[in-house]
């Protein structure tokens, strides 16, 4: 059975559902084997005694380029891009090296007709998660942000609709006074990019609230706090030992 849940999704300011597959989890290497010989022992060791021969060998025919097809289908190897060195050429390393796997037809077929579908009644939904929150300029410290200067928050589902004064970025006091942003240059997903609302000096929380679908509703806390001046301190410059 294939559990299938609705996720709520944001696409090009766009709210729709699409199906998301509930994982069981991970089998390992010794479960399969174990499904693999039916739980006989000297099967089960045929088993892996075949596994690791057909891991050398493919193993020795994509390292010398070779594209091996097998009935669940075809690996091949790519080179990734690399670090530049000092003349701005990428590096060349077996270490950038991709190994692809490509399912054959006929495997994408019988998965196919195995897949009995269960629909699970829950709704997932992405919450907004911030990684950062950076200040435009440069000279300010971290963890700092000043009255009506331009931060960038970073991290992941943070899209909203700035039009909505339910959604957007709170600042949050220590009393729990909250006091929304209301000028954004950017709502993306991975980056909001917002003017500081003019609220007094202290130490604050920053939230990201956001509508996913028709009645959900989300939100995205900064992990640690902000504190908000109207001069930043100085940058400490490197001691010149």
């Amino acid at each position: 059975m294939l559990r299938v849940k609705k996720r709520h999704v944001e696409l090009g300011g766009e709210s729709m559902t699409v199906p998301q597959v509930v994982s069981n989890g991970t089998i390992d290497y010794d479960e399969f084997v174990d499904v693999v010989s039916n739980g006989d022992r000297s099967t089960a060791n045929e088993v892996i005694s075949v596994i690791s021969r057909i891991q050398r060998s493919m193993s020795f025919m994509l390292a010398r380029g070779d594209r091996v097809q097998t009935p669940i289908g075809t690996f091949s190897v790519s080179m990734g891009v690399g670090e530049r060195d000092a003349f701005g050429a990428f590096e060349l390393s077996p270490k950038n090296a991709r190994v692809n796997f490509r399912p054959s037809q006929d495997m994408i077929k019988e998965v196919r007709e195995r897949i009995d579908i269960e629909l699970d009644s829950t709704v997932s939904v992405l919450r907004p998660a911030i990684d950062a929150v950076e200040n435009a300029t440069v000279d300010v410290p971290a963890g700092t942000i000043i009255p009506e200067s331009l931060v960038y928050v970073r991290g992941k589902n943070l899209e909203f609709n700035p039009a909505n004064e339910t959604e957007g970025v709170f600042l949050i006091d220590a009393n729990g006074v909250e006091t929304r942003a209301s000028v954004y240059g950017r709502c993306g997903a991975r980056q909001i990019v917002m003017v500081v609302p003019g609220v007094d000096n202290g130490v604050f929380r920053l939230q990201v609230r956001a509508t996913r679908g028709e009645d959900e509703f989300e939100v995205g806390e900064y992990p640690g706090t902000l504190t908000v001046v109207e001069t930043a301190p100085a940058v400490p410059s490197p001691s010149a030992d």
